[in-house]
């Protein structure tokens, strides 16, 4: 298959769309540049993996972590106990936003 070419009125076009404003010459370097990924991507398309089988995770392993266990917590007294400033039980800070 012919070497696919990104031009580079397609790159300002890209561009224009990413709100990007390109100079001459990086408008060269990313059709270049591009040029060079999408015939990377080609060259993966034309890669036969007809009896690779399908992986969601190359790792295979599902839960590697612990099992939760429940442990107590502190209480809201306990949790409290060194605020600086609480109201009905709740934590209060200085506001910051303005309405």
């Amino acid at each position: 298959m012919p070497k696919q070419v990104l031009t580079e009125k397609e790159v300002k076009h890209i561009g224009k769309l990413s709100n990007l404003e390109l100079s001459e010459k990086e408008t060269q370097k990313f059709s270049a540049e591009l040029t060079d990924i999408l015939d990377f991507v080609e060259n993966l398309s034309a890669v036969d993996t007809g009896e690779t089988p399908a992986l969601s995770n190359i790792n295979e392993k599902t839960n590697v972590f612990r099992e939760d266990e429940v442990r107590p917590g502190l209480t809201q007294k306990q949790a409290l106990k060194n605020a600086k400033e609480a109201h009905k039980g709740f934590f209060k800070v200085p506001a910051i936003l303005k309405e």
